[in-house]
This record gives C-alpha cells, sequence and structure tokens, in this order.
C-alpha cells in the first residue's frame, strides 16, 4: 500500500565558522598572498571562482572595494567591500606582486595562475596548523561572512546584494542559522537573568 505521507527534511543549513576558531585559523596564516586571499574571502563573502577572476582593474584599494565583473552563477556584476583587515593584507600582496607582470589578482610564480584545488589545499593545511579538526571548506568562509552581517544586523536585502544571490531564497537560507544565533543568544541571556533574580 503506497503511503500519502512524506518526510520534510530541511536543505543542510550554511556551516559558519565560530569566531574564536577564525581567529586561530588566521594567526597561522603568514604567507602574505595566502593572508590576503583568504582575508578577502572572509570580509567580502565572494567565491572561490570569482576570486580567482579578480584582476588588478578590480581593486580600488582607495575606495576599499572590488569589482566582481561577472558573478559566479547568475553572470551578474556588482562592487563588493574590502574591511580593514582585507584591505591591509591586499595592500601588502599587491606590493609584493609588483614585480610581476601578470594579469590575474592572485597567482603562483611557478604557474602565473591559481585553481581552486591550490586555494583548497592552503586552507586545509592551514585548519591543520591552527589545530581546527572540523573539516571546514574555503566556501565556508563565505556562509561565515554572511552569519556574521545577519548576526550585526545587515539587511537581508543588502546581504543578497553582496553575496550576488539572483533570488532572496537564496539568500534566506541564513536567516535560519541567524534564527538558531538568536534561540542561542536567548536562553543564555535567560539563564544570566534568572540567576541574578534567584541571587537576590
Amino acid at each position: 500500500m503506497r503511503s500519502e505521507y512524506y518526510l520534510f527534511v530541511p536543505d543542510p543549513l550554511p556551516r559558519d565558522i565560530p569566531a574564536a576558531e577564525v581567529s586561530r585559523l588566521l594567526a597561522v596564516i603568514q604567507d602574505v598572498m595566502d593572508r590576503a586571499i583568504f582575508l578577502v574571502l572572509l570580509r567580502t563573502g565572494i567565491r572561490v571562482g570569482e576570486l580567482l577572476r579578480l584582476t588588478m582593474s578590480d581593486v580600488d584599494l582607495v575606495q576599499a572595494t572590488l569589482s566582481i565583473r561577472v558573478g559566479g552563477k547568475n553572470g551578474q556584476g556588482r562592487v563588493v567591500y574590502l574591511a580593514a583587515d582585507a584591505q591591509a593584507a591586499l595592500a601588502l600582496w599587491l606590493e609584493e606582486r609588483q614585480s610581476f607582470q601578470v594579469k590575474p589578482l592572485f597567482f603562483t610564480k611557478q604557474s602565473q595562475g591559481l585553481c581552486r584545488l591550490t586555494v583548497e589545499t592552503h586552507f586545509r593545511r592551514y585548519l591543520q596548523l591552527a589545530g581546527i579538526e572540523q573539516a571546514y571548506t574555503v566556501h565556508c568562509l563565505r556562509h561565515t561572512f554572511a552569519t556574521a552581517l545577519l548576526n550585526a544586523g545587515v539587511p537581508i536585502t543588502t546581504l543578497q546584494k553582496l553575496l550576488g544571490h539572483a533570488k532572496i531564497t537564496m539568500t534566506q537560507r541564513y536567516t535560519r542559522v541567524f534564527d538558531a544565533t538568536k534561540r542561542e543568544q536567548y536562553f543564555a541571556a535567560m539563564a544570566r537573568i534568572q540567576g541574578v533574580s534567584h541571587g537576590q
């Protein structure tokens, strides 16, 4: 007999990296280019594919912006912004790369290019150096960016533009992470409030 009932299984939540682990990760990245790469990914939320297509002409350190000429999935361009630490890291990399006449913003000196596998390999190595056992991927930096901005009160429509989502439904996945954070904060606050009340 065929059942008419279906089990609803929600899409998995985007996986962000806790702030303490982000700090540990950044503390072990000493290579100038790698530090610029991972801070740019963390502070702008751009996709790895978008990062690999960046050129020198896409960078404006004065305005603290990057121009994404073609979006990773929707084919639309956008402007993203560089936080102070990402801006400083990128400035150091631009200074170091001056002697290379290479079009891509990021590249290896051997191949004068950069691929996704290399970025992922370096990221995993830094996770190990930082003693982080969770199997995070580079894409988790994008999720971390989005979750952090929502927690800081950035409107979801603004986040949609920054992430380059064609549809708001894609961005709304992060509100589920945000709701989980709100729940944790609520009960943590209530535990403190009730503890004070009972102590009086």
